[in-house]
């Protein structure tokens, strides 16, 4: 992958390091840092758990300045990575990592931890957050927000047959077969 250090299906990608310089700009500590990977960490397992939720599997890890981004395994040829998820799943998948930004709030909020991971939590987090929420390529705000259009136009499930008429139908086709 191009712009970015390549661990076998792990790419660290440049604005990884400009992420982490941004967000521990205040002042640099290794409580900020390591308050940073959390986030990172809560958006990409955020990513996974809603993939993993979908049925699809991942064939490689990105992890770039706001979050991480799977690529899919394509499980035959002549499939493309597209057709891998609907349009609805695809939309889950990038509301997937904002939720796991959030819940890294909530917990921050819910139980006692330092001042500084405190604001880091809540404050920055909450930021990269409503950032990535932007409906801007690449961020995940572009496929997010269409989740709502998606399950308006998502088609109806046909209503279950009556069963009355389904035993009437058996009956008639078994009837059928026995006079055979």
């Amino acid at each position: 992958m191009r712009g970015a250090l390549s661990i076998g299906k792990l790419h660290l990608h440049w604005s990884l390091a400009l992420g982490a310089l941004l967000f521990c700009a205040a002042h640099f500590s290794l409580l900020l840092l390591f308050a940073y990977a959390a986030m990172i960490g809560a958006h990409t397992i955020g990513h996974f758990v809603v993939l993993l939720a979908c049925g699809l599997r991942p064939s490689s890890l990105v992890l770039h300045g706001l979050g991480g981004e799977f690529t899919l395994a394509v499980p035959r040829a002549g499939t493309s990575r597209e057709e891998l998820a609907s349009p609805v799943e695809s939309s889950a998948l990038a509301w997937g990592g904002v939720l796991g930004q959030a819940a890294l709030i909530v917990l921050a909020l819910l139980y006692p931890v330092p001042p500084e991971l405190k604001v880091a939590f809540v404050r920055l987090n909450g930021l990269a957050l409503a950032m990535n929420l932007l409906p801007v390529a690449p961020l995940d705000g572009v496929e997010a927000w269409r989740i709502f259009a998606r399950l308006r136009r998502r088609p109806r499930r046909a209503a279950l047959p009556d069963p009355r008429r389904v035993q009437k139908d058996v009956q008639e086709l078994l009837k059928k077969i026995r006079n055979q």
